[in-house]
């Protein structure tokens, strides 16, 4: 069971079940591009909205990933269960936290200039 509310496990759900566009990274991912993909025939190859997308590749994280220390920036790249273990552990987990706060920041809360 799954803890989180990425694209990749909530399309897995209700009415956003069975299409794909529903788990891709809307960062990542033109929408308009998503509907023209769908209806060509053969495969494509979406760029879903998983854990490891969300952590190691998408640039909507760049900021977020950048202030980590080497050894985790390299850890993300090589070995991502690595980060779980007792020594990264609580960089990854403010890391996680952080990810998540800027994926989920309300749509009215505005970025502060000063």
């Amino acid at each position: 069971m799954s803890a989180h509310k990425l694209n990749r496990e909530t399309g897995r759900y209700g009415f956003k079940a069975g299409s794909v566009h529903h788990k891709c990274c809307e960062t990542c991912t033109d929408p308009e591009s998503i509907a023209l993909l769908t209806n060509l025939p053969g495969e494509w190859d979406p760029i879903l909205e998983d854990e490891i997308h969300v952590m190691a590749s998408c640039p909507r994280y760049n900021d977020i990933r950048e202030k980590l220390n080497e050894n985790t920036k390299n850890l993300l790249q090589t070995d991502v269960a690595s980060l779980f273990s007792a020594d990264n552990i609580k960089e990854c987990s403010i890391f996680i936290k952080k990810l998540n706060n800027e994926r989920f920041r309300k749509r009215h809360e505005s970025v502060s200039l000063i």
